[in-house]
């Protein structure tokens, strides 16, 4: 009783998924998702997601931008993130270590991105 949890306030509108192929998978308020397929994947607030990505087996975490084409899987990127055009990750283990940090078990982890005014 004397260390209470308090969840953030944070006023989002609904998420918006525009012709998209969703399975299992959890999706935050604020979401603006594009013609992309994602399968047993958790995606945090106000995240943009563009036209052609595919990402499986993930988690998003807020105010990140996933630009066209990217490719995701087995990852967990933190806040405030802007992952490239055509990009992927989790697929090339020697190319993810050299940008990333990856565990023995293949998740690869991208730190926290600079906070900045978001991509909107």
């Amino acid at each position: 009783q004397s260390w209470p949890i308090y969840a953030s306030s944070y006023d989002c509108p609904p998420a918006k998924i525009d012709d998209c192929d969703i399975n299992n998978s959890l999706i935050s308020e604020g979401c603006h998702i594009r013609k992309a397929k994602i399968s047993n994947s958790i995606l945090g607030r106000s995240l943009i997601i563009e036209e052609g990505c595919v990402i499986e087996d993930s988690i998003i975490m807020d105010f990140s931008v996933i630009k066209k084409g990217c490719k995701i899987k087995k990852a967990v990127i933190d806040r405030f993130n802007i992952v490239n055009k055509n990009t992927h990750i989790g697929f090339d283990s020697e190319k993810d270590a050299s940008k990333y940090y990856r565990d023995n078990s293949g998740i690869t982890v991208l730190k926290r991105g600079p906070r900045r005014a978001f991509y909107w």
